[in-house]
């Protein structure tokens, strides 16, 4: 099998496995606990606390851990207007579902929501945006740091560093970032931010927010005792350890990026009989881009042809729309994208990972080439 779809999940590094296997017989207490066993399984989860705070320059008490991403956004959304209520907020047209439903549930708790648009390449604007903020007081911003779909980074730091003494908390949503670009707190003073486990070969089911400081965010339950109060629930100690073991196993970051960027140029070269008829999304800048994420369309054939076309030769990709309750219907950045259905059919995305030999994305493009001038000769 060739898999290049991890920006929907990646494979579960052997590390990371073993680290949860070795967590949950040797430290298997409730870190609550006032033995001797939990107080080993708390000083593993603090320890793996520590890893992920260090990953993002904060400090270990910043750090809370979730169930997974969709929930590290939800909660900390949440839990960051409990304590900075307004009645302007401000997010774009084109965040993840968990982002999206916290916007629209306040909108119908009567508060004023600015959904902006992006601009060809799927960016947001700063400018915009703090202007936006400037001129009427907003309670919270909430801007991805990188697109699931095309991989396009958008002006986080721009937007935090601005607006840092001004009053209005921002979050940002860095599940497609942590761990594959490089990335501090201390370069981009975002108030909060959602992270997630199982994008970089660690488990399902876990991740963490970071919070800059405790009075910017309030509990949502009452009596809760975890995570500093911020999550009710026996926090799990394996999954954090596996965390913090893929985390840690991720080192020169730099030299990382520089290799990814190269086996997106193999994968593209091997496309180029294509060039025509492809269209590639996302930044046009290498700073306004994440390598490991791949998002295009060839004219004439239907992302879904092509998904199931490599699907036959054990290649896995994914395309631009999701399914809801059996319905096949775009995602918010395709119709940001693209005016027509067919434009937005015609989506496929690509993306890879470390550990992705670059022989796996020449094979598929050399497969991808094959596919589309196949459908491009039936259509004839």
């Amino acid at each position: 099998m060739i898999y290049l779809d991890c920006a929907a999940t990646a494979p579960m590094s052997t590390e990371a496995k073993k680290a949860w296997v070795y967590a949950a017989e040797d430290f298997f207490a409730n870190s609550s606990s006032l033995h001797e066993p939990g107080e080993a399984a708390r000083n593993l989860l603090e320890s793996s606390r520590s890893s992920i705070a260090e990953a993002l320059e904060a400090e270990p008490d910043a750090i809370h851990f979730t169930s997974g991403g969709s929930e590290a956004n939800l909660l900390s959304l949440e839990s960051l207007f409990a304590a900075n209520p307004g009645t302007h907020l401000i997010t774009s047209v084109v965040e993840h579902p968990s982002v999206m439903g916290f916007f629209k549930r306040k909108e119908t708790e009567g508060i004023r929501v600015t959904y902006v648009g992006v601009n060809k390449e799927g960016r947001v604007s700063a400018e915009e945006i703090i202007s936006l903020a400037e001129q009427e007081k907003t309670a919270l911003i909430s801007i991805q740091y990188v697109n699931s779909e095309t991989g396009v980074l958008q002006p986080v730091k721009e937007i935090a560093t601005t607006l840092q003494d001004s009053g209005t908390i921002i979050h940002t949503d860095l599940v497609q970032g942590f761990g594959k670009l490089v990335f501090s707190v201390k370069d981009c003073p975002v108030d909060a931010l959602s992270v997630s486990a199982h994008k970089i070969g660690g488990p399902k089911g876990s991740g963490a927010v970071y919070f800059k400081n405790p009075s910017i965010w309030k509990s949502l339950y009452p009596l809760t005792s975890h995570e500093s109060g911020f999550r009710p629930g026996t926090p799990d100690t394996p999954s954090a350890a596996a965390f913090a073991t893929a985390v840690m196993n991720i080192k020169n970051k730099d030299q990382l990026l520089l290799e990814a960027w190269k086996k997106r140029e193999e994968f593209l070269r091997s496309l180029s009989s294509l060039a025509e008829i492809m269209t590639i999304e996302g930044g046009a800048a290498q700073k306004h881009q994440s390598p490991y994420i791949i998002g295009l369309g060839f004219e004439g054939v239907q992302g879904q042809y092509l998904l199931a076309g490599l699907d036959r030769y054990g290649i896995c990709i994914s395309t631009g729309s999701a399914c809801k309750q059996g319905e096949t219907d775009a995602s918010p950045m395709m119709h940001a994208l693209y005016e027509s259905q067919d434009e937005r059919n015609r989506f496929i995305r690509i993306s890879f990972n470390i550990e992705t030999p670059v022989s796996d994305l020449i094979t598929a493009g050399i497969k991808i080439v094959e596919i589309v001038n196949a459908a491009r000769r039936i259509s004839i």
